[in-house]
């Protein structure tokens, strides 16, 4: 599994999450922006993990974010 952190070059991206996974997030990838929202739009760390590998494959394979 290839190291992440900072992986990403997402500037004005804004990635929704709740709690304390939030803070986790954050720490992890400095790159995102973290917003905190209410329960009913939670969203979960496996699907913000998912967002950055996505990414980075896209990035790698396509050339573009």
């Amino acid at each position: 599994m290839p190291d992440l952190k900072n992986s990403i070059v997402a500037p004005a991206t804004e990635v929704f999450c709740h709690g304390r996974g939030a803070g986790e997030l954050s720490a992890r990838y400095p790159a995102l922006k973290l917003k905190r929202i209410g329960k009913r739009s939670r969203v979960s760390s496996a699907t913000v993990h998912t967002y950055v590998l996505l990414t980075r494959l896209r990035k790698e394979i396509i050339g573009e974010v």
